[in-house]
């Protein structure tokens, strides 16, 4: 018996009138500590009660100011948008309906429609967000890539239902950013008075399968929005196979083009374009560009880009049709213009009469004091020299190129990271 009695008490003699006086004397402890629970929790009480009565100085803002503020904390661009959006609205009572009585919170909608995850809930929460978004502009990016080998449970929402909901709202779209296949795109339509910007990526069109079904004739999905100004298409740009308004535009962005015949027309119609940039995944030579006469001058163009990934004419073949008298900033991808990329440059500055202020030459085999040379009146000229070596493509931090501008002096030295800023020493090469 004596074995199951705590250590401490193995030394005493636990006869069973001392067991019983032990057992007294614990309860009456434990009545004490009852006691003493209960005043604490007494005590506690009228703390809560005092504390209830204090108002936290935040709390007295009014609620507009609040607003403001929640407005700044959950801008667009903040990462992990929605999920600030939640913790602000989960905070207290009084932050909940301010946060659900401000509709410029629940503008910004930003969904990826292949990652996993379950789209009901996607789309309960797109819902959710153009209610209480109300009668203001929103900012929609919807991303849905078939290729990414996603299988979606059958049961989910289709993709369909999400183009359907927001283009209930298309009045309202203030920038629209879609990843979506070719049929999606199809499903967009309607009037969009306020629509600025606009992102577009077709995610099925591979260049290497123009078989792919096309529409018929151009869809003209973006034609009714008589503010559009800026586009970007990352993928799947195809010709005369969906309208945009051109002539309002003033800023394009295209990539993957396959040659400069993709955008001849556009750079016809696109009379107001101030900046443009194209990048080429071709480095095959155009023969139909031959017959093609001088595109007419863009008197308002004042940037220009040209890059891609691959050598060839198609740069200097777009070039070479230009006229841009009011050109300022030009950026160039050296390959594409060899033997002499200053002589391609030239004819096109002859050509226009522009005063370039700034000259950007990507994967430059030649110096800045070589291009200083053919151009001493240029404000800025920067040169980035290939990103590796082709001894040691290990060495990155010795090779990767750093933009550096020259104000107009020859004077300048080989800085730390390696970016090319010629000296009086280095070769006109």
């Amino acid at each position: 018996m004596s074995s199951s009695l705590p250590p401490t008490w193995s030394t005493e003699v636990f006869t069973p009138a001392v067991t019983r006086a032990r057992i007294d004397a614990l309860e009456s402890q434990i009545a004490g500590l009852y006691t003493s629970i209960r005043a604490l929790k007494a005590d506690k009480k009228i703390l809560r009660a005092h504390l209830a009565t204090y108002i936290y100085p935040v709390l007295t803002l009014p609620n507009e100011i609040v607003s403001e503020i929640f407005l700044h904390i959950v801008a667009p661009s903040t990462p992990r948008r929605t999920r600030s959006l939640i913790v602000i609205s989960q905070i207290c009572r009084k932050w909940r309906e301010i946060a659900l009585s401000t509709p410029g919170l629940w503008t910004t909608i930003k969904l990826d429609l292949t990652g996993i995850g379950t789209s009901e809930n996607r789309l309960r929460f797109l819902d959710t967000c153009l209610n209480r978004s109300r009668d203001c502009p929103l900012i929609l990016a919807l991303n849905h890539d078939p290729s990414s080998g996603y299988i979606p449970d059958p049961s989910d929402p289709s993709v369909q239902e999400f183009i359907y909901a927001i283009g209930r709202h298309t009045r309202r779209w203030e920038f629209l950013q879609l990843f979506l296949p070719l049929s999606d795109f199809l499903l967009v339509a309607g009037e969009m008075p306020l629509l600025e910007k606009l992102v577009l990526c077709i995610s099925d069109m591979d260049k290497d399968f123009p078989s792919l079904p096309q529409p018929t004739p151009p869809t003209d999905m973006f034609t009714r929005a008589p503010n559009l100004e800026e586009v970007m298409i990352i993928h799947g740009f195809v010709p005369n196979k969906f309208t945009l308004p051109w002539g309002q535009l003033t800023s394009i962005y295209i990539t993957d083009l396959r040659g400069p015949h993709d955008i001849i027309e556009v750079l016809r119609e696109a009379v107001n374009l101030t900046t443009f940039m194209a990048e080429f995944d071709s480095a095959s030579d155009d023969d139909t560009m031959q017959n093609v006469v001088n595109i007419p001058p863009l008197i308002h163009l004042l940037s220009l880009r040209l890059g891609g990934d691959t050598a060839g004419p198609s740069h200097m073949q777009l070039l070479q049709k230009l006229t841009l008298p009011a050109l300022i900033i030009l950026r160039i991808h050296e390959p594409c213009f060899v033997p002499n990329p200053v002589e391609t440059v030239q004819n096109l500055i002859s050509r226009s009469g522009c005063s370039l202020y700034k000259l950007t030459v990507v994967e430059a085999a030649h110096s800045r004091r070589y291009y200083r040379r053919a151009w001493p009146s240029v404000g800025e000229i920067a040169v980035h020299p290939p990103a590796y070596t082709s001894t040691d493509s290990s060495s990155s931090s010795d090779s990767e190129a750093e933009d550096t501008s020259d104000g107009g002096s020859d004077e300048t030295t080989l800085n730390d990271d390696g970016a090319d800023t010629d000296s009086d020493s280095e070769s006109d090469s």
